[in-house]
């Protein structure tokens, strides 16, 4: 087999025009799966059955041609994936009183 070593595109001979590589064909035909299924990967609207692929090896391939999943979710930004900031306080209902630094059970009453 003659293999074409990797490296920049060249020119298609007939049109003079640059070629796309596969990888940069299955990146932007994933990338048109993600924007049809609004970022979905899995289940009946995702892009992996619209691609005919496993799951899995869809998110390999994105994982592999470097594409996030994420732009395509509308209303998700880079911010919505930090984990939340550490507080002192757990969360409350309203029986409960906020936890302290410090707690101390309360002393029994003698009568």
């Amino acid at each position: 087999i003659n293999a074409q070593p990797r490296g920049p595109r060249q020119p298609d001979t007939t049109t003079g025009e640059e070629f796309a590589t596969l990888d940069e064909a299955m990146a932007g035909h994933i990338r048109s799966a993600l924007q049809r299924t609004h970022g979905r990967i899995e289940g009946p609207f995702g892009a992996a059955r619209l691609l005919g692929i496993n799951p899995h090896t869809l998110r390999a391939r994105m994982r592999k041609l470097g594409i996030d999943w994420n732009a395509y979710r509308p209303g998700w930004e880079k911010s919505d994936l930090q984990p939340p900031a550490p507080t002192d306080q757990r969360p409350t209902t309203n029986d409960q009183q906020p936890a302290t630094s410090n707690p101390t059970p309360p002393k029994p009453a003698h009568s």
